[in-house]
């Protein structure tokens, strides 16, 4: 199935991105309540469902974060490879010139 887009055809699909989007201390409650839901529908996958694990904060903070802004995290992924390439030209003897505003740049986007 090249070139579909995530979710665009299966509705459990974006029923398992909703509840990704919940907060964590929603999560299980969501979780367990979608379980139950597919278990009466007697759809199988409600045994799978029902053992995903509640994301960290850290994770639920960067999904949200890619969610409501890709962008932002496209720039900071971008900044961060040119700091990458930096930190390598430093260590190649080329020089720092770059290394600072590099570094900077992430310290901004963050």
């Amino acid at each position: 199935m090249a070139g579909r887009r995530r979710g665009a055809e299966d509705p459990l699909e974006r029923r398992l991105d909703a509840l990704h989007a919940e907060p964590p201390e929603r999560f299980v409650a969501a979780r367990d309540a979608l379980a139950r839901e597919l278990a009466g529908a007697g759809d199988a996958r409600a045994h799978w469902v029902k053992e995903l694990r509640r994301p960290s904060l850290r994770t639920w903070a960067l999904n949200r974060l890619a969610r409501d802004r890709p962008d932002a995290v496209e720039a900071l992924l971008a900044a961060g490879d040119r700091l990458r390439a930096a930190h390598a030209a430093a260590l190649r003897g080329e020089g720092g010139a770059g290394l600072r505003a590099a570094d900077e740049e992430v310290s901004a986007r963050l």
